[in-house]
């Protein structure tokens, strides 16, 4: 689909169709940006829509291969990414995991059907980036958090990278309830907030009470629960 973009110089206009040739034209930085923009957001996206990111500078048309991937599924375009290669084939992972990913299901049941699924981005089996990816989002399905159901977990590396999420998850948690104004300076955690009795867990509550927990948080909220762009898991 190409969009008609209107460019106004001088106080007059033009029209012209946002064709790959039609966006080089524009000498405007940041018109030529938006005109690619434009394009590889549309709907359909356009066959051609990586000759849109060729017209960018390094950075930003890696930025937008890596879009491109995401919005087609297509792993094997975030070869052209760049610097942001990795990062694209974790996001089209991710993506992919939430729909065959059930996480009521044993953890080590997990472990055995994940690989083919990572193998299919271009990442490695061995790599712990997905797998903290998958162990986030099961762990996350389970209240109240549990760090034990990782010793389930039959590989070393498996069992390493989903302690270390549920850490991770924990801190990501707390931050979450701070932005909003919880009270989590002393006492017990709201019962949604409290993990399962774990001295890791008393540690991290202990070590963020003295950083930030006493403290105003200076960030704003996330958005409610009836706003456009809840955030709808830890981030």
């Amino acid at each position: 689909m190409f969009w008609l973009f209107v460019v106004a110089c001088n106080g007059s206009s033009s029209k012209f169709e946002a064709t790959p040739a039609g966006c080089r034209a524009l000498d405007d930085p940041s018109l030529l940006a938006t005109c690619v923009l434009a394009e590889i957001e549309s709907t359909p996206l356009p066959e051609n829509a990586h000759e849109f990111c060729d017209l960018l500078d390094e950075k930003d048309g890696n930025e937008c291969h890596f879009r491109i991937a995401e919005r087609t599924d297509n792993p094997t375009q975030c070869a052209h990414a760049g610097d942001f290669e990795a990062n694209c084939r974790l996001h089209v992972f991710s993506q992919r995991f939430h729909k065959w990913l059930k996480p009521t299901l044993p953890f080590q049941e997990i472990a055995i059907q994940t690989p083919p699924f990572i193998t299919d981005v271009g990442l490695a089996p061995e790599d712990p980036r997905p797998w903290s990816a998958v162990w986030r989002s099961v762990l996350g399905a389970h209240s109240p958090l549990d760090r034990s159901l990782c010793t389930s977990l039959v590989n070393p590396m498996h069992q390493e990278a989903c302690a270390h999420t549920a850490v991770a998850l924990f801190h990501d948690q707390l931050t979450r309830a701070w932005t909003q104004g919880i009270d989590l300076c002393t006492g017990a955690l709201p019962p949604h907030l409290a993990p399962t009795p774990d001295p890791v867990f008393e540690d991290v509550l202990a070590r963020r009470r003295k950083e930030n927990l006493c403290t105003k948080s200076p960030f704003p909220p996330p958005p409610g629960a009836t706003l456009p762009g809840t955030l709808t898991g830890a981030p």
